[in-house]
């Protein structure tokens, strides 16, 4: 028996199918197989968005963790303009600033302009979304040390001044986290740096720097 449908304008044109219509052979078949696909086709896409969700968990979990973090952030702009999130107390982030910036203290005040040291080093206890809240310019509620952060509205293009998602502030250039993880036994055992000032030099010193334009 043929099989007709009706295609816009009205027209009645036969039905054809290559494994035949309903009721003959092989259509059972092919309709098996291809209800078989298409639901192989929608278990992949559904076990890919477990396995990429299961990875995104697994990190907001990592970030939720809390530890002791020591935040460096610059005081002066003229020669310093990277935030450091270091995971430790105010001791080791200060020897790891060190073993990465060729031995200075990062309290080291570098001009006689009156802007103070290099950098402002905070201790802080908390998940590194809570730490970061005030520099993501967060709404930030310190309740005896307990930190409270409550996030904003998401902008696709902040300013620097904007609030920032944790993973926008992380993806910033002139922004440095690093975890516990990241620190070798080497920087851990670097011997303490020496806070220095303009003023410990020698005013010869100090005028080649200024003609070199060199950080003391």
């Amino acid at each position: 028996m043929k099989s007709f449908v009706m295609v816009p304008g009205g027209k009645l044109v036969q039905k054809h199918n290559r494994f035949g219509g309903e009721n003959q052979p092989g259509h059972d078949r092919y309709s098996a197989l291809e209800r078989r696909r298409r639901l192989t086709r929608v278990l992949d896409l559904e076990f890919d968005l477990m396995v990429s969700e299961v990875g995104v968990v697994e990190e907001e979990q990592q970030r939720e963790v809390e530890s002791t973090w020591t935040i460096l952030e610059p005081c002066s702009h003229f020669r310093h303009s990277t935030v450091f999130v270091i995971e430790g107390d105010a001791d080791l982030a200060t020897r790891v600033y060190a073993a990465r910036n060729g031995g200075r203290h990062p309290e080291k005040v570098s001009c006689d302009c009156g802007c103070g040291p290099d950098y402002f080093m905070v201790e802080v206890y908390g998940t590194l979304r809570t730490v970061t809240g005030q520099l993501r310019n967060c709404k930030v509620r310190d309740d005896r040390g307990d930190l409270s952060v409550t996030e904003l509205r998401r902008r696709a293009s902040p300013s620097r001044w904007d609030y920032h998602t944790l993973e926008q502030f992380l993806a910033r250039d002139d922004v440095r986290v690093i975890e516990d993880g990241d620190i070798s036994e080497d920087e851990r055992i670097t011997p303490m740096p020496v806070r220095t000032s303009p003023s410990d030099y020698p005013d010869d010193v100090r005028t080649v720097a200024w003609l070199l334009n060199a950080e003391l």
